[in-house]
């Protein structure tokens, strides 16, 4: 058993969870309804303008996925 400690959790009316992707899963429906901050968005932004640009070449998919695959190993 792991325990975690969140200082600010009054939105949280679960407190046991059967392993993370249930914790995962109960986060995500507790926060999809709300907006993201002006900042983040203007950050995303920023992020996608990048991709779409070309400057910055990143990896291909393929080392992505190799990179992925050889974490779950």
């Amino acid at each position: 058993m792991t325990t975690i400690t969140i200082q600010d959790s009054e939105e949280l009316s679960r407190k046991v969870f059967k392993d993370i992707g249930e914790l995962q899963d109960y986060l995500t429906l507790l926060f999809q309804d709300k907006d993201f901050s002006d900042s983040f968005k203007t950050e995303l932004d920023n992020r996608e303008n990048d991709i779409l640009s070309g400057k910055e070449k990143g990896l291909p998919w393929e080392k992505v996925r190799a990179k992925l695959s050889d974490l779950r190993h």
